[in-house]
């Protein structure tokens, strides 16, 4: 999982000609895990669990003409759980 998006916005509302320009990177990995044991004959138990971790870079540059560019740097880090599950399972 990975994006890259670049956004310029001008303001012409202002005196001065404003870009604002704003740049977006994005990373992420998922992994899972499942394990089935079988306690007795014909009968399972089973479990699955996953995890997401994801990185995201954000840049903002405000600009005007004969002003002071401004920059901006964010960034984010999230760690998430997936769809996680228990089960009994009796085989006939």
């Amino acid at each position: 999982m990975g994006t890259w998006t670049r956004r310029k916005v001008e303001n012409p509302t202002s005196f001065a000609t404003v870009t604002t320009e704003a740049r977006t990177l994005a990373l992420g990995i998922e992994a899972a895990l499942g394990l089935e044991w079988f306690p007795v004959e014909r009968v399972s138990v089973g479990g699955h669990a996953g995890l997401r971790v994801s990185q995201a870079w954000v840049r903002n540059t405000t600009s005007a003409v004969g002003l002071t560019t401004q920059v901006q740097n964010q960034h984010q880090t999230t760690v998430a759980t997936l769809q996680s599950g228990l089960e009994v399972r009796f085989y006939f």
